[in-house]
């Protein structure tokens, strides 16, 4: 394993600053899309590999839900650019065996990667 941030971390560090954003927006003045918009731009420049930032889209896409397709397609979007980076073969070995497993997991549920 290299020093990649891993899943679990990005993970945490996303719902954390979701969650903030959350609280700190409880006046109702923003809506799901307004904060997962914010916590987007808070954090993605935090991560410097690209396997980083994959995980970052693919938590973000899964935080998405139906609520905020504007803010999924972005983060999908830049999911699929960045796997296609990669040549189609995700580097999983640069994770844990379990933040290898969670994140391909979720790749597939997410239907980030279209199986064939």
């Amino acid at each position: 394993m290299s020093n990649v941030e891993g899943y679990s971390q990005i993970r945490t560090d996303f719902l954390t600053l979701y969650w903030r954003g959350c609280v700190g927006r409880r006046d109702g003045t923003w809506d799901h899309s307004m904060v997962m918009s914010w916590t987007i731009d808070e954090l993605f420049g935090s991560y410097d590999l690209e396997i980083e930032r994959l995980m970052f889209c693919v938590v973000g896409i899964g935080l998405c839900g139906s609520w905020t397709e504007d803010v999924a397609s972005y983060l999908l979007a830049t999911a699929r650019r960045t796997i296609d980076g990669f040549g189609g073969q995700i580097p999983f070995h640069l994770l844990s065996e379990r933040d290898a497993d969670e994140l391909a997991r979720d790749i597939r549920v997410l239907g980030i990667v279209e199986s064939g």
